[in-house]
């Protein structure tokens, strides 16, 4: 939580106003991203603000152990931030908003970024007040987040006209500015359908693929082994209109993933694979359960009940599993989450230290095998007094080129200058 902090906090942000449930009954409700929706759109993210209670997420959060007592004050701190900012937005009038998604996007180096104001809202003042929010909410220099933030997030949004505010490259808010220019479009028949799929979810994601994805998945989707060997490229490629996953936040949780096929015998085809891969999961669990070591043991146990509740229901094009959609699911989830994400956290935090030796045992060797000798505890001065220890002097073998080059050997660690870079000791 501590090293994504930074960046989920910002998604956060972005995403509470990038994603929008349009729900099938209000016939309004793709009317603004309509538009938009070109052809070489591959899918579209969405995230409804009217809908986001922040605090009674985190609280869930904190509730079934996802986020430690430990981080419980950070969460909260900004948590209440993002909160701040998000009621801000309410009075400007900011609905929802949209990411959407194309193959193109690698190219251009981010993606295109859709926030929807109601009518006599405040796009410029919106603009400015999300271009503000993000900067409050930036990873920090240098860390890994920031590569993530300059793909997934914009650079800085701009009012493109009274109910829609854009982000993107320049590129990406030209082709904004020529479709809202031309006003109403005929609408993308199968995007439309995918995002209306997503029902009253909180937030969700629609793919509908395009010409060019469609046709890497036709092209190089991989042969599955038996008994899923009637699902290949073709038919995902060919016989799927579009899939959509949408989940509603607490205190009302519920998963609910779609696909929609091009005729009634291909859903049932994939009612049959997805109906497979439940008697293959609940094999292996049961095999963890009784062969697997302690912990895999336990873990497949609590996980064996979870398949019974899974059920896929076909009516027909269409192809849906609910979770949390009846007590006995939401009962699980409360009961099992908990102690499930204790353990992940307890695993993930045993991987992450043994990985930190490793690779402080590869900085110490590299440092040996080019200086022909391990580094000393510490070096010292012409006197003989410690100055830095054996961690600095490892730092060029641990990709820390640049921060070593800064250090100045000749001074403590604790020197005004060196005290500085304390800081920005890599975590490991």
């Amino acid at each position: 939580y501590q090293m994504l902090r930074p960046i989920s906090t910002l998604a956060l942000l972005t995403l509470s106003l990038s994603i929008v449930p349009p729900t099938a009954a209000r016939a309004d409700e793709p009317a603004a991203i309509a538009p938009y929706l070109t052809d070489d759109v591959s899918g579209v993210g969405y995230l409804d603000l009217t809908h986001i209670d922040l605090p009674t997420i985190i609280n869930e959060l904190l509730r079934v152990g996802i986020i430690s007592e430990a981080e419980q004050a950070d969460a909260r701190r900004d948590v209440a931030a993002l909160q701040t900012e998000a009621s801000g937005l309410r009075q400007l009038a900011v609905r929802r908003a949209y990411v959407l998604f194309r193959v193109s996007d690698v190219a251009e180096g981010g993606m295109t970024w859709i926030v929807e104001i109601d009518r006599g809202g405040k796009a410029a003042e919106a603009a400015k007040s999300l271009n503000s929010g993000r900067a409050k909410f930036l990873p920090p220099a240098g860390t890994p987040a920031t590569g993530l933030r300059d793909f997934f997030l914009p650079k800085e949004f701009t009012a493109i006209n009274e109910t829609i505010v854009a982000a993107g490259t320049e590129k990406q808010l030209a082709r904004v500015r020529e479709l809202a220019a031309k006003g109403a479009s005929t609408p993308r028949e199968e995007a439309i359908a995918a995002l209306a799929g997503l029902g009253d979810a909180d937030v969700g994601l629609a793919v509908v693929g395009d010409t060019e994805s469609r046709r890497v998945v036709r092209e190089m989707f991989p042969q599955l082994p038996a008994p899923f060997m009637e699902i290949d490229g073709k038919l995902l490629a060919d016989g799927v209109r579009w899939a959509s996953a949408g989940m509603t936040f607490p205190p009302k949780f519920q998963l609910t993933i779609t696909a929609d096929a091009a005729t009634p015998e291909i859903a049932q085809t994939l009612e049959r694979a997805v109906g497979k891969a439940m008697v293959a999961a609940k094999a292996l669990l049961m095999k963890e359960s009784i062969d697997g070591p302690p912990t895999h043991q336990e873990r497949a146990k609590s996980l064996l009940p979870l398949l019974s509740l899974v059920a896929p229901q076909v009516e027909g094009t269409r192809l849906s599993v609910a979770f949390g959609d009846d007590e006995q699911e939401i009962a699980f989830v409360r009961d099992f989450l908990p102690a499930m994400t204790q353990k992940m956290r307890d695993e993930a935090y045993r991987k992450s230290r043994m990985n930190h030796f490793k690779q402080i045992g590869l900085g110490l060797l590299n440092h040996e095998s080019a200086r022909k000798q391990l580094p000393a505890a510490a070096s010292r001065d012409a006197a003989g007094r410690p100055l830095l220890s054996w961690r600095v002097q490892i730092l060029p073998y641990l990709e820390q080129q640049q921060l070593w080059k800064e250090f100045k050997l000749d001074e403590p660690w604790d020197s005004e200058h060196n005290r500085k870079l304390i800081e920005r000791m890599p975590d490991i």
